[in-house]
Formats: C-alpha cells, structure tokens, sequence
C-alpha cells in the first residue's frame, strides 16, 4: 500500500505558464514488487490520484525496475566518511501518455551521524520524446535519518536544463520517507 504527495506551489491552474506535469495531487496505490537480487528491484502498482486543484480522480497504472548501488558510508554509519550512490529506474507511467521514464540519480557526499551532505547529479529521458520528460539537473541535498530507523528525511536543490527547446528551472524537492514489510 502507499500514499504519495506530488504537490506545486506554483499550483497548475491560472497560472500564466501552467506546469502540467505538477501532479498537484495524492495518489493512493496498491501494489507489489520482487525481492532485492543484486540491488535490482521490480515491481508494479495500480491506483488513483486525486487531484486536489482540478478536483478529480484519475486512474494511475505504475510498473517499473530500480537498480542501487552504493560505495563508502551508509545512513547511520558507525563512523563518518565519504560515499557515492547511484540509482537506475526505468517506470511506465499511465497517466501521463502510457509514457516509460527512464532517469538517473547520483549523489556524492559525506555521511556523519545520522545525516549526509551531498552533491546531487540526475539525468530523465523517455521513450515518447514529450519536452517535460527529458533534462539534466544538478545541485545540493541533505538526507536525515530519523526514528524509526527506516524512516528518513531528504531536502534538495535543484538547478536543471531541458534537453529540447524550453527554459531552464529551479527546484526544491522535499521528501518524507517511511517504509516497512512484511
């Protein structure tokens, strides 16, 4: 079961140059996935999001693979030190065109007590070309670990640049995660 929140401050309607990609909405899903093999994880989801601007449900079908791999100090490491992480997901998306987003995510930084500063280098292409799909972006983050222990907070700064013809952005992305299973 999950919950996510994809929210906008600009909001998406009215505003002069609407972002429609801004979900502006909480998807409420089912779903399941493999166990990890290697750091390679697959999985599948069906849900709805409900938008909280337009005041609507949509159906919100998710299917995808992620690998992980990382080098040097973990979240809570007994000692401080470097480290590097690296992810690849590829996701099919229903609402959004029946479109499959492939994007990576890397992070260079130091771990000390249960916290990371780190350098945040990400690329997203995808399979239908659409301008939003398609860009690089850079910047700082910080990963905070919490209570319970697989609980954790991530707050990231982002300068980012459209592979097609549209201009460059800025974003600050802030993430509460909490997972457990059984």
């Amino acid at each position: 079961m999950s919950l996510r929140f994809v929210g906008d401050t600009r909001l998406t309607i009215g505003a002069a140059a609407p972002q429609y990609l801004s979900e502006s909405s909480f998807i409420l899903a089912f779903g399941v996935s493999t166990e990890p093999w290697r750091g390679i994880v697959a999985w599948a989801e069906a849900g709805t999001a409900l938008s909280y601007v337009k005041r609507h449900a949509l159906p919100d079908y998710r299917a995808g693979f992620s690998i992980a791999r990382s080098v040097g100090r973990s979240l809570r490491a007994e000692s401080p030190g470097w480290f590097t992480d690296a992810t690849l997901d590829g996701v099919f998306v229903s609402r959004f065109g029946n479109d499959f987003l492939l994007y990576e995510q890397t992070r260079l930084g130091y771990t000390f007590g249960p916290a990371q500063l780190y350098w945040n280098a990400n690329v997203t292409v995808d399979a239908r070309s659409q301008a939003w799909a398609n860009f690089v972006e850079s910047g700082p983050g910080i990963r905070i670990g919490l209570m319970p222990r697989s609980a954790f907070l991530t707050l990231n700064y982002f300068r980012g640049a459209y592979l097609a013809d549209r201009p460059s952005f800025t974003d600050f992305r802030a993430g509460l995660w909490y997972a457990f299973s059984r």
